[in-house]
């Protein structure tokens, strides 16, 4: 009886499991990256024209709009730049911090390959409509 109760558990919290992950779009951010955010619903992301060695996108929470930038070389501190050498399984926050104007958040994912550590610079005059999604789990994954 143990056994049925604990097999209809598990089968009821996969369907659960399917159902959240079913109402995220998992959007490109960046191709030349391979990057890509699971966005909840009411969050949408569209691609601007990159930079020459960062690709830049507009994410939307509402009426709220973002600046996002990825690539190797983010304007943020150093200390924080820093730890994203140690990101190594998956996404981490590094920081954040209010500079240029601008409240930024920056993660990082360090692959193992020769191009270093990838950054993921989120960033706007005020963040507070995207402190919610920013700081959410596995927001950003690798593509595939």
């Amino acid at each position: 009886m143990a056994a049925v109760a604990t097999k209809f558990l598990f089968f009821a919290a996969m369907v659960l499991v399917t159902a959240c992950q079913a109402e995220q779009e998992v959007a490109v951010l960046s191709e030349r990256f391979n990057v890509c955010a699971a966005l909840p619903p009411g969050v949408s992301f569209q691609p601007q024209e990159p930079g020459p060695d960062f690709d830049l996108g507009n994410i939307k929470v509402n009426d709220s709009v973002a600046e996002i930038q990825i690539g190797g070389h983010p304007r943020f501190s150093h200390r924080a730049v820093k730890k994203g050498i140690a990101a190594t399984d998956g996404f981490k926050l590094l920081g954040k911090e209010r500079s240029d104007g601008k409240d930024k958040f920056l993660f990082a994912y360090e692959r193992g390959d020769e191009a270093g550590p990838i950054y993921v610079m989120v960033m706007a005059p005020d963040l507070h409509a995207f402190e919610q999604v920013l700081n959410g789990n596995a927001l950003l994954v690798v593509c595939g």
